[in-house]
């Protein structure tokens, strides 16, 4: 009994926003062109605050970190990209929903979950192996999103030139990894926010969590699903379940344990990344089949998180 309270005491600080979102959501207090403004302003400015706080905050001279939280989050995401593309590439004929299934597979809503689940769980140390973990995640991310949605994009061009030159513009140009960039670069050179800008930026940057999570339980809505329950339903097993199973055992077999492994399966657990509806309406790439993975996968992860702390916690890996 007292490792299922632990793991709803874990899960808390995600599950009554997302609850609030819902409510919300069937009082007919917010409506879905309201949802997909609120979810933009999130993206361009409260994440941003955020990520920006996470790496100015990380005292890259001081702090004592695992480099295996940065090589198995960069290695274990790239890994599951060229996996999935290669699977995909023969089971999925629609170009479109192939790029879509691609980045559901590796991209995660870090953001939004990790943060909160490390803290609640471990603490302090959750929060400082979630600053190291969350900004390469959003990195490599971005980074290999943009190749995979310019290289499925309808208006994707012939010569390679093009191609990769709108790659290298769109991840330059990506208003979250240029806040892990400038963040790290302050941290590094030790400049020093004056107190009042600080503590403006440390608490534009609290709210996107919060936020975040009442917006996407505002957002599902299972009747909608349709046509494409078989292959969504697919794609969450796939994120929520497969991925971290896999994950897993590797981390452990690797030596991990505590506060460096829950950091890493918390951040392989959730759902699909909030951000591929944004990636799939500025590709114009299935928007809609995007938005139901998202929605889906985000009310599934309630109760896989859940039982993944549970299991976790039963094998003393917490």
């Amino acid at each position: 009994m007292d490792i299922l309270f632990f793991a709803f005491n874990a899960i808390s600080p995600m599950l009554f926003p997302m609850a609030l979102g819902v409510f919300i959501s069937l009082r007919g207090q917010i409506k879905e062109h309201q949802i997909i403004f609120l979810s933009g302003i999130s993206y361009r400015y409260f994440l941003v605050f955020q990520l920006f706080n996470a790496c100015y905050s990380i005292d890259f001279y001081n702090v004592v970190f695992n480099p295996a939280l940065v090589i198995c989050t960069a290695g274990f995401t790239v890994g599951i990209m060229a996996a999935a593309w290669v699977v995909f590439s023969f089971t999925v004929k629609d170009k479109g929903k192939q790029a879509i299934c691609i980045i559901s597979s590796y991209g995660s809503n870090n953001v939004i979950y990790t943060y909160p689940l490390a803290a609640s769980i471990f603490g302090e140390a959750g929060v400082r192996a979630a600053a190291i973990v969350v900004p390469i995640t959003i990195i490599v991310y971005n980074f290999l999103t943009v190749i995979v949605m310019v290289y499925h994009s309808k208006a994707n061009s012939t010569n390679l030139r093009e191609t990769l030159k709108r790659t290298a513009i769109d991840v330059a140009l990506n208003p979250l990894i240029l806040a892990c960039v400038l963040g790290i670069i302050f941290s590094l050179l030790s400049i020093k926010l004056p107190l009042f800008m600080k503590t403006g930026i440390t608490s534009i940057g609290a709210v996107a969590a919060p936020i975040g999570l009442i917006l996407l339980g505002a957002q599902i809505n299972l009747k909608k699903l349709g046509a494409e329950f078989l292959p969504i339903i697919g794609i969450c097993l796939l994120r929520l379940i497969l991925v971290p199973f896999i994950v897993a055992p590797v981390l452990i077999l690797l030596g991990l344990r505590g506060v460096d492994l829950g950091t890493l399966i918390i951040s392989f657990a959730t759902p699909c990344a909030a951000a591929n509806l944004t990636m799939s309406r500025n590709y114009n790439i299935e928007p809609i089949f995007t938005a139901q993975t998202v929605y889906l996968s985000t009310f599934l992860s309630a109760f896989t998180i859940f039982f993944a702390v549970v299991l976790m916690r039963s094998l003393n890996l917490l």
